[in-house]
Parts: C-alpha cells; structure tokens; sequence
C-alpha cells in the first residue's frame, strides 16, 4: 500500500502526563484496506497540526527542532496517558479516491483537507460518552473542501464524530456544481445539488436519525428505460408518488435506506425516451417538486409537467 514517511517525538512525565507529536506523509492506498468500500487511491496525505498551534513545552525541550519547531506544526498527543487530547490535520497533496459503486472518481485538492481532534477518557458520566475513543473529523478550514466529481465539483463542509472508531453523528454540507450521475442503458442526470445531511446515533439501529435536507437542479436529465421502470419511478399520475429505485444506492449502503428526505426538486431539463409494448414515449418535463420519504421509499409530490410537443406513438 505504498510507504509512510513520518517522524515523531514523545516525552512521557513522572506524573503520567504524556507529550507527543508527529509530522510526516501517508499513501492514500492504505484506503484499500477497505475493499467492500474503496476500489483505488492514488496519492499521499499529509499528517501536521493546524497553523499557529502552540507545541507543548516538554516536546521544544527534548525533541528535534525540525521536527517541533519550523513554519510546520506537527500534530499533537497530550494529557493524561489514559485520556489523551489529540489535534492533527489532513493535507492533501492532490491524489485520486475511487469508490465502489460510484462510476465517477473523486479527485483531491492540494491544501488543507480535515481537522482530527478527540480524547480517549477513562472516566466521567456514561452519557457523556466517557471511557471511549471519540474522535472529531471536519473540514479544517471554514470555507470547506473543494473536490472534483468526474467532470463536475463539489464544497463539502461539516464533519462526523466516531466513537470508539464508528461514526456517531454527522452534520454535513454538499453543495455541487455538474455533478453527474448515470446508469448505462437507464438514465444520466446532471444536478447541482445543495444539501445539508444531520445524523445521530448512527451505529444504533434502534436510534439511528439521518435527515437529508436542500434543493436539487438538475440541469439535464435523460431517462430511457422500459415503461415499466418509468412507471414505478415516478407513479401512475406522473408526480404522486415514487417507489423503490432498480438496484438502488441503498442495496450497496443498506444504512442509506433510512434516510428521511426534505427536499426540493427542480429541472427544466428533462427528457425521457421509454419504450413499452406496442409504443415508446418521448416526453419532455418540467420539474418543480418536493421529495419526502426516506432514501430507501423516497415520495414526489407538487408537479411534474409535460411539455406540449411530446409524443407517444404506438406501432399497430
């Protein structure tokens, strides 16, 4: 999976008080460790602690200056050996994430990505979540990161919270611009979505609330199925309601299928071409609706128009 290059330093007190930090590059093919998530990654990242981050004085004491001192913060581990605090960041140096499922690579930028901050505590209230590993993972600057999406882009802000290294709760913005999605022989939209994602309890099935909120333009859309697949996407009175997509998003990523939707939809854009027996449809839609429901049983409602000029021949 490539080579990692990092340096580091620790300095542990007589008072179980620990110091550590680090600096160095890590192959993004470690991500192939995730095979049932990840196909391909191509580039390193960069592990260095967030500008003007003040180094703990045991380490400018007894570690490398290179290493503590210099215009690159390292990261940092500190505080009691059984509940340290820890402050990282991620910088990407470009590099390339493919992800299984996803017909589209997503492309790194170069600069700062995310921020890594947490403690493992070993004591206090059990609500609070003490005694596990918790860990804060968001985009380190405040204007977000910016990655590309096969032709199109998109600015991801927020973050998720792991514990104990699964994620607990999110809150997560996308805003893309010609993000495309496709599937050979069914359908290729062109969208520029503007969502925002909130969850929590993500590990607890018996909890879990994940609610995807926003707008979506889709800029064009084609859609050319059979008739039937055209009918059980968008029901029998055009706009009423929607059922189950084919081999849906949520067979890869089953969590996905209970994802409550708040969303508008919109396009002037639409075409579908779908044959049935005896006939084909050639429509052209206007788009102006609201998707509710959850991901998994998602439910159109408000208008769907089609426009004067489309056909629908039948063949005698």
């Amino acid at each position: 999976y490539g080579q990692a290059e990092l340096e580091g330093c620790a300095v542990l007190h007589a008072d179980g008080i620990i110091e550590a930090s680090a600096r160095g590059t890590v192959p993004l093919e470690v991500l192939s460790v995730q095979r049932d998530v990840f196909s391909d990654a191509q580039g390193h990242v960069e592990l260095r602690g967030p500008d003007g981050a003040a180094v703990p004085a045991g380490l400018l004491a007894r570690c490398p200056a290179d290493l503590v001192g210099g215009d690159l913060e390292p990261m940092t581990i500190q505080g009691p050996l059984g509940a340290p605090m820890i402050d990282a960041e991620a910088h990407f140096h470009g590099g390339v994430i493919r992800v299984r499922d996803l017909p589209q690579e997503i492309r790194l930028p170069d600069g700062p990505g995310f921020r890594l901050t947490g403690r493992v505590s070993t004591g206090g209230e059990q609500e609070t979540g003490a005694g596990r590993a918790t860990v804060d993972i968001a985009t380190a600057r405040p204007g977000g990161v910016m990655v590309g999406f096969g032709e199109g882009s998109a600015l991801l802000m927020g973050g998720v919270r792991l514990v104990d290294l699964k994620p607990d709760a999110m809150d997560v913005s996308l805003r893309g611009t010609e993000l495309e999605f496709a599937a050979p022989g069914e359908y290729r939209v062109t969208a520029n979505p503007d969502l925002r994602v909130v969850g929590s309890a993500l590990s607890e099935p018996g909890r879990r609330s994940i609610l995807a909120s926003g707008a979506v333009t889709i800029t064009e859309g084609v859609y050319h199925r059979s008739f039937d697949g055209l009918a059980r996407a968008v029901g029998g009175a055009l706009g009423r309601s929607m059922e189950r997509y084919a081999r849906p998003v949520t067979e890869v990523y089953p969590v996905l299928d209970e994802v409550a939707l708040d969303l508008k939809l919109r396009s002037s854009n639409f075409e579908v071409t779908s044959p049935f027996p005896f006939g084909s449809a050639e429509l052209e839609m206007d788009v102006n609706a609201s998707v509710r429901g959850t991901l998994g049983s998602p439910e159109i409602h408000d208008v769907v128009r089609v426009r004067p000029g489309s056909t629908t021949p039948y063949a005698v």
